[in-house]
């Protein structure tokens, strides 16, 4: 009768463990990746063509934002580079003189980028997964005399991209402006 008992659950531990030991290999090869990350900051505006150029990665970015979106003339604000392994945060933070038309004089404009937990989208090859996004960005605001500085900030959670392919992951609307900034990410792999 015992027999009769351990059979099955033999039995079942030997079809499950191969598929248990090959998601452990697969898990284990995916965190000895590494991975370059490319951040942008675009602003896009119904003003005139900008004298700037985007770079060909972000113009492919921005051609997947929908009509609704989509502006006369893009110019480039910062972008940011970095390696990143499996499990990996990024964290920037810059002074920018301007978002597109706003800028306060002499004022720095303060940003933020933090993106958090890399991994790999299990069961989806070529995706990666960020835990968090946060752009935070602290814009000069002057109220007659005084100047005080106004948080604007956009928060993602589980935020999915391509490998390899350039994808606008967030956007937020410049105070004042009527123009909106994009963020693109770039995620290449490099072992």
């Amino acid at each position: 009768m015992r027999i009769a008992k351990i059979f099955p659950l033999a039995l079942a531990l030997a079809i499950a463990l191969p598929g248990i030991l090959n998601a452990q290999q697969e898990n284990d090869r995916e965190q000895g990746k590494s991975y370059r990350l490319l951040q942008m900051i675009v602003v896009g505006s119904s003003a005139p063509d900008s004298e700037e150029e985007l770079s060909p990665t972000a113009v492919s970015a921005l051609s997947s934002v929908g009509p609704e979106l989509r502006y006369r003339s893009y110019s480039p604000v910062a972008s940011l580079y970095g390696p990143l392994g499996f499990g990996g945060q990024a964290q920037w933070k810059v002074i920018t003189k301007n978002f597109g038309s706003y800028s306060a004089e002499n004022m720095p404009i303060i940003s933020e980028w933090n993106l958090g937990a890399l991994e790999p989208v299990p069961g989806s090859p070529g995706m990666i997964e960020f835990k968090r996004f946060l752009f935070l960005s602290r814009v000069p605001s002057r109220f007659g005399e005084s100047v005080n500085y106004e948080t604007i900030q956009v928060t993602l959670n589980r935020v999915r991209v391509p490998v390899g392919k350039a994808s606008v992951i967030g956007n937020l609307p410049v105070p004042e402006t009527g123009e909106m900034l994009f963020f693109v990410v770039k995620i290449d792999e490099i072992s």
